[in-house]
């Protein structure tokens, strides 16, 4: 028997495997290997390959309109996802571009795409940056003469990188991505008379007014004529510092020693909170041993006094410490804590930028504690809890976008409530961007945010990262209206370098006006929490820290009067008695 009388069949059999898409590699290899194995025995087939091999079926597909570019068209593709579909058109999308439905889903016959041509452009511009103005007290001239100035203020200029997107060639965001300061401004200087704040030696007013001055304390009791060296035995951190509500008791925080250094089990604490009677020659002594945040005074208790408190953890890394988010309650008797009073009342959770604390301030009837943290406003029940198991949790009132530092410190926004309690106002970052400079005064009806209706109202706008806003401490300062004072940005585009000036008005933010110094005028408010004190017996007084100084405003007489003429750093002015029983 010949060979080619079985290897025709086997021949024909693999021409029929080639017919087939996924098997045509192998039939051609069989065929090949079978002409190869006997190519002499094997006489001339014929056979046609071309008549032989069939072409494959091609699939139809489904219908899909494609829109972009301003255009609309129609394509036939048997793609499974739209990124297959889109690949089978002569449209080509662009890493950016927007598809609607994505590449990733399947493609449903007969859907619309639709592609979005997403862009962006870099543009560098200028901007003029205003200049500062400043004050300077010339003692050789009087208030009644114009202002002197001294050196004139030029404008400075900063090169901004703006990147510009667009959607379909439509501008629809416009971003600040870098910001170069090519010429710095240059401050305004006016010489004005120093008889603006004229220092009287016996200035009389109502209580006591106690102050921070450089690395100790001072006390004026009733009149500037004689000031009381407050012995603290240390130097002030200038954390905590609040008489209390009768003046009896000043409460206060000393920095922790800067030769201590960290042990191998543990670092050193950084600060410790002390109490000092405020009659002349007593001693101090330590309340909470170490490392508190926050202290208050309850401003409702006068015969059993009441503080609260909160703690952190020292850290050996900026900023030093931790906030533990805690809260403590403790009672006082002889300037010790009745131990089976003290007592933590909230119950510690994350918060943004958590780690560096939050700010409080007790209610006018003590029966609430209000708290801030870098995008939160709330309230907390100023109780103890039937047992250690069960603490308190905050109850957030108002939210916002936080302040990006973007460095190793957090801005917390001040708060001050009411003299009736039913308002908390504060500062509060404002704006959808994290990094924007914007702040705002606003005001919370915290009762009807409790009911579950925020009610909150912007009052001012641009008014500063260092406005402070700060309640009088008794009702009727302007006939039947409350008022508050807080500081306000003189440059309101760069606020966090600006020079700011005192303003008043009345609680629903009208009657604004600016009460020092005088228009055009500016000079150098501390950038720090407790700038501003109301009298609560003479509610018509209030005194604030200006250029280092201690100064006191009448409302009555329009009149400003220098308590102190010091080369040390003023701060922190504190004035009782005030709260309930004044």
């Amino acid at each position: 028997m010949q060979i080619h009388t079985f290897i025709r069949p086997l021949f024909k059999q693999s021409l029929q495997c080639i017919k087939t898409a996924t098997h045509r590699f192998i039939g051609l290899a069989c065929a090949l290997s079978l002409l190869l194995f006997s190519c002499s025995d094997i006489p001339l087939l014929d056979i046609e390959l071309d008549n032989e091999i069939e072409s494959p079926a091609i699939s139809v597909g489904s219908t899909f309109t494609i829109r972009a570019d301003g255009t609309e068209q129609t394509i036939t593709s048997s793609g499974a996802t739209i990124r297959q579909v889109l690949d089978s058109s002569d449209i080509e999308v662009g890493l950016t571009d927007e598809v609607s439905p994505p590449l990733f889903e399947p493609a449903v016959p007969d859907s619309v795409i639709t592609i979005v041509r997403i862009s962006e452009e870099i543009e560098s511009i200028e901007r003029s940056v205003p200049f500062d103005r400043r004050s300077v007290r010339n003692e050789t001239m009087s208030a009644d003469e114009p202002p002197v100035i001294i050196q004139q203020g030029q404008n400075g200029l900063e090169e901004l990188t703006v990147t510009i997107v667009y959607r379909d060639g439509i501008e629809v965001d416009r971003r600040i991505t870098r910001v170069i300061l090519v010429n710095e401004p240059v401050e305004e200087i006016m010489m004005i008379g120093v008889d603006v704040v004229a220092q009287e030696q016996d200035f009389q007013f109502q209580g006591k007014l106690a102050f921070i001055n450089g690395s100790g304390a001072q006390l004026f009791n009733g009149s500037n004529s004689t000031v009381q060296n407050l012995n603290l035995g240390g130097v002030p951190d200038r954390r905590v510092f609040s008489l209390s509500p009768d003046g009896d008791w000043l409460l206060y925080t000393i920095g922790a020693d800067p030769d201590a250094a960290a042990t191998d089990s543990e670092t050193p604490p950084f600060n410790q909170l002390w109490l000092l009677p405020t009659r002349n020659g007593a001693r101090n002594s330590t309340l909470i041993s170490e490392n508190v945040l926050w202290a208050g005074w309850n401003p409702a208790r006068r015969e059993r006094p009441e503080i609260a408190f909160s703690t952190g953890v020292p850290t050996t890394v900026s900023p030093g410490w931790e906030a533990n988010n805690d809260l403590w309650l403790a009672e006082l008797d002889e300037g010790e804590v009745i131990s089976d009073t003290l007592s933590q009342i909230v119950q510690p959770y994350p918060a943004v930028f958590g780690w560096w604390g939050g700010d409080y301030a007790w209610s006018p009837d003590g029966s609430q504690i209000g708290y801030s943290f870098a995008n939160e406003i709330g309230t907390i029940p100023a109780e103890r809890p039937s047992s250690p198991e069960n603490l308190i949790r905050r109850q957030s009132l108002h939210t916002f976008v936080e302040y990006d530092t973007r460095s190793d410190w957090v801005w917390i926004p001040p708060l001050s409530w009411s003299p009736d309690g039913t308002l908390l106002a504060f500062s509060r970052h404002s704006g959808d961007e994290a990094a924007a400079g914007n702040f705002e005064t606003w005001m919370l009806h915290v009762p009807l945010s409790q009911a579950g209706d925020e009610n909150a109202l912007k009052l001012k706008a641009n008014s500063g990262i260092w406005s402070y806003p700060f309640w009088a401490t008794e009702i009727g300062t302007q006939g039947d209206n409350r008022a508050f004072a807080w500081l306000k940005a003189t440059n309101s585009q760069n606020t966090l370098s600006s020079s700011y000036a005192l303003w008043l008005a009345d609680e629903d933010g009208s009657n604004g006006r600016q009460i020092f110094p005088a228009e055009g005028l500016s000079g150098s408010f501390p950038r720090e929490r407790g700038a501003v004190t109301w009298s609560g017996l003479e509610p018509h007084r209030l005194a604030f820290v200006y250029d280092d100084d201690l100064l006191v405003y009448d409302l009555q007489t329009e009149t400003v009067q220098k308590m102190t003429d010091s080369d040390g750093r003023i701060s922190h002015p504190t004035w009782a008695p005030y709260g309930a029983g004044r």
